[in-house]
């Protein structure tokens, strides 16, 4: 396995999984593969360091609108699966395959949602997932659980089920939201009691790729619940067995990552690392977990710098040909007249950020006051996308001016290409919505104007300058010096 290798492939997968980003209705099994996908790309982003960090941005543009796809695709919401699954198995029906694996797709979605920060506050369907029809799928575990073992019931796709329905509620525990927290807890609870019961009462074949993911789970809850009584329910799952199996070594390797990195690059090349003789013969889904190994691979071996990335380039469906410096910030073309003076320099260049901010509030014209107020006070956040967010509605929707600020005080030389990821954030977010501003007390270097060019061709972004002394010269001509 080489890393020019696992860069081309996911290359490929990037161009066909962000075509199927179309605004049509997906199928079940496309959406499956775009939520495995969404996995890949998300951990590609975090585990690699990239030399053009326009590709950094460029991935996570790509990952934000799959997600959206995703999470917004109509047959996600409500869970009906769950319910349907209870009614199912209460009234004795096994033929559940299709519920089984429609329900796995909507919990990888909330997955999705958890991992990009989505609303996950109080609505219907958030509801049903935490609350009502998450108690009615984990009531239909119980129930298999309480009974005796059936030879029409393939136990192990069910306990897979369990396994990631629990997953994704540690995952959203972990995350510190707490509008579910009480019922999420409760039904973690209930999960776990349950997978011990599968694995102490029924006599079950399963594979390696089963038996990581329960080890994995288990050791996640242990973490997060701060709950290690495994009455040895759980003790036999922790001997990895010998599998000859590539599918599931596949699997299984990506489980291992999760409690034994140092164990995992050892199994990885032990069993894995050969993938001359099998990927071509894997399924699509088990390609996409293979390269995520890979990357993992790369990450723990220091070998994940990536160099400039063939990814496919962005329309430019939304219209921003309205948008004129003059109409948003006051004077601003007739304030390149203005005479300024060393002082005056030197008085900007000593503001720091609230300041700066604040003056600028004073200039920025044609919205909503009440909202320019609000967003050149807010605080500092790790959820931040720039530090003004301006809504701005036009007949086709809404746009976003972005206004990232650098003051003097928190810029001593010029502004170097390293602050480029802030101005094409944005972008992430709002997509072709996004119209940015960059304003700094300090002058760029070429090497930044160079960077913001080479964005906008790549990326078809819109991005605005004002630096230096036209900044000096636009707050003179509003009084703001």
């Amino acid at each position: 396995m080489t890393k020019d290798w696992v860069v081309g492939r996911f290359e490929e997968f990037v161009h066909n999984y962000y075509a199927l980003c179309d605004e049509r209705e997906l199928s079940w099994t496309e959406l499956k593969r775009l939520t495995e996908f969404e996995f890949l790309l998300d951990e590609f982003v975090e585990l690699c360091d990239f030399s053009d960090n326009i590709d950094k941005i460029s991935l996570e543009r790509i990952s934000e609108i799959i997600a959206d796809t995703v999470v917004f695709d109509r047959i996600i919401f409500y869970y009906s699966s769950f319910h349907y699954f209870y009614n199912d198995i209460r009234n004795g029906n096994y033929d559940i395959s299709q519920l089984v694996y429609r329900m796995n797709i909507q919990i990888n979605i909330v997955k999705i949602q958890i991992e990009h920060n989505m609303a996950l506050g109080e609505s219907s369907e958030n509801d049903y997932f935490f609350d009502s029809r998450g108690d009615e799928l984990v009531k239909a575990l119980e129930i298999l659980a309480r009974a005796e073992q059936a030879d029409d019931i393939d136990y192990n796709s069910v306990l897979y089920l369990a396994l990631n329905y629990e997953d994704a509620l540690l995952d959203y525990v972990k995350s510190g939201s707490k509008c579910y927290y009480e019922s999420a807890c409760g039904l973690i609870e209930r999960c776990m009691n349950t997978v011990k019961v599968y694995c102490k009462k029924f006599d079950l074949k399963m594979n390696v790729k089963l038996l990581l993911f329960i080890h994995s789970v288990y050791d996640k809850y242990c973490h997060i619940m701060k709950n290690d009584d495994n009455d040895g329910a759980i003790e036999k799952i922790k001997k990895i067995e010998e599998s000859n199996v590539i599918l599931n070594n596949i699997w299984a390797a990506r489980n291992i990552y999760d409690f034994d990195k140092d164990y995992f690059v050892r199994y990885f090349n032990e069993n894995l690392s050969e993938y001359e003789n099998f990927y071509d013969g894997l399924n699509e889904e088990s390609k996409i977990v293979y390269l995520r190994d890979c990357i993992r691979v790369l990450k723990e071996t220091d070998n994940s710098k990536i160099e400039q990335m063939k990814l496919p380039p962005f329309d430019g469906k939304a219209d921003r040909s309205w948008f004129k410096l003059d109409d948003y910030f006051n004077g601003y073309s007739d304030s390149a007249s203005v005479e300024i003076t060393e002082e005056e320099i030197n008085s900007v260049l000593g503001y720091n950020d609230q300041v700066l901010r604040g003056k600028l509030a004073n200039v920025i014209k044609n919205i909503d006051r009440h909202v320019i107020e609000k967003e050149s006070t807010k605080t500092h956040s790790g959820y931040e996308i720039s530090d003004m967010e301006l809504p701005v509605r036009r007949e086709k929707g809404t746009y976003y001016i972005c206004i990232p600020v650098k003051s003097g005080a928190e810029i001593k030389t010029k502004v170097k290409e390293d602050v480029t990821y802030q101005v094409i954030r944005p972008f992430t977010y709002f997509g072709n919505r996004a119209i940015v501003v960059f304003v700094s007390a300090k002058e760029v270097t070429e090497a930044f104007r160079n960077y913001i060019k080479r964005a906008t061709a790549r990326l078809n972004l819109d991005i605005y300058l004002i630096s230096d002394k036209a900044l000096v010269r636009l707050l003179k001509y509003n009084g703001q010096i």
